[in-house]
């Protein structure tokens, strides 16, 4: 459009369209504030861009009226558990590659409320050097690392046998260093890689352009998997996933005595409103860690 494209190509915000994708779109260019990375960060269903920012903003100010008082509040944290709450669905054409981390027009996709909720409801797991216990199905992390495959953080996601994974979305964003106004800004080059137990790779995020790092897969196979962030600086980030879950064989049989009755229903009745990570004998009868 001929408006100015300074503030939405910035790299420390969150540039909005709109879901039907009627707004400008495509890579930046504004030199200072870094060419080549895609635009908007996000879409919501408004039928303007002002209203689609403004409802974003809003999601936004919900998430972080709940986190209030832990990291997750932090500027980074906010917009990778925005962006990695966001839909695909909406988007037949939605795409990213290895470099490219988000879509040319809906940008990691369609704001989600309740997917980013969900996050905050997963809590904090602290990615280490040597991972050992699996993180939730939902949750986030925000601390600093120090550059060097040596000290990348890993974070350990197992998928149970028996189940399938239909949706892993995992954001990593990072604020960028500006130290004396426009034009002073530094980057920080920062990878994502997930990786099967046999230590090949499953999938990566490696833009050397953009300050956001996306991995998104679909029907991922049971397994462990291994979550690793590379930093070429030290620097602070934010990160946010979600992974959603199905038995194979779906069963109301919680307590796997082979029938279905009353102690089963007794199971489900005292964990029915758990939102995420319940088991089969805590009332989930489809492997999506829900008990609805």
């Amino acid at each position: 459009t001929p408006l100015p494209r300074l503030m939405t190509q910035s790299y420390n915000s969150i540039a909005v369209g709109r879901t039907d994708g009627l707004h400008s779109t495509g890579l930046t260019n504004v030199t200072a504030y870094g060419p080549g990375r895609s635009k908007p960060d996000l879409v919501a269903p408004r039928e303007t861009s002002s209203a689609a920012t403004s409802t974003t903003s809003g999601v936004a100010t919900l998430l972080h009226s709940v986190v209030t008082g832990s990291d997750a509040n932090k500027s980074e944290v906010m917009k990778a558990m925005l962006m990695a709450g966001a839909t695909k669905n909406e988007f037949p054409t939605w795409t990213r590659t290895t470099t490219q981390p988000l879509d040319d027009t809906f940008g990691a996709g369609e704001v989600n409320v309740y997917n980013s909720y969900l996050m905050t409801v997963g809590g904090r797991y602290v990615g280490t050097t040597t991972p050992e216990t699996p993180v939730g199905s939902h949750g986030w992390d925000y601390q600093s690392i120090l550059p060097g495959s040596e000290n990348a953080l890993k974070y350990k996601f197992s998928i149970a046998e028996g189940s399938t994974a239909p949706e892993l979305s995992i954001l990593l964003t990072w604020n960028v260093n500006v130290s004396s106004g426009f034009g002073s800004q530094t980057l920080a080059n920062m990878d994502l890689t997930l990786t099967d137990s046999l230590g090949q790779i499953v999938d990566q995020s490696l833009s050397t352009v953009d300050n956001v790092e996306h991995i998104y897969l679909t029907n991922l196979a049971a397994g462990d998997y291994t979550l690793s962030i590379n930093s070429d600086t030290i620097r602070d980030f934010g990160l946010a996933w979600r992974m959603s879950t199905l038995y194979d064989t779906p069963s109301a049989d919680f307590d796997q005595d082979g029938d279905v009755d009353g102690r089963d229903f007794l199971v489900w009745q005292r964990g029915f409103g758990t939102l995420i990570n319940a088991a089969r004998d805590q009332g989930d009868a489809n492997g999506d860690g829900a008990v609805n």
